[in-house]
């Protein structure tokens, strides 16, 4: 069994409620078979981006009011750095091997 995600106890609000999201998902991990294992490394893999570098809601929210009030708003809206990363990693892999290669890790 993986190590358990820290007391969320530190958390701001907004941070809370985003880990909590990720929890609900903890009843689903025993009807998943032989799929179970790798949900949880997704959902541990998951809440540890929420609890160190993810976005709270009120940072994405005040980059897409940004947007929504820009004179000539982007026609993709990448509301952080790694999103930027990761969507330009996306859109130039044509057979999405550099997609696999980055999200392998995120099931186990």
């Amino acid at each position: 069994m993986r190590e358990r995600v820290p007391a969320y106890a530190a958390l701001d609000d907004s941070r809370l409620h985003d880990v909590r999201a990720v929890a609900a998902w903890a009843p689903v991990r025993p009807a998943s078979g032989p799929y179970a294992d790798g949900l949880q490394a997704y959902l541990d893999r998951t809440v540890a981006q929420f609890l160190g570098s993810a976005q709270t809601s009120a940072e994405a929210s005040e980059a897409v009011l940004e947007a929504l009030t820009a004179d000539r708003p982007a026609f993709r809206l990448q509301t952080s750095d790694w999103a930027r990363e990761f969507t330009g990693t996306k859109l130039t892999d044509l057979d999405g091997s550099a997609v696999l290669g980055l999200t392998r890790g995120w099931v186990g």
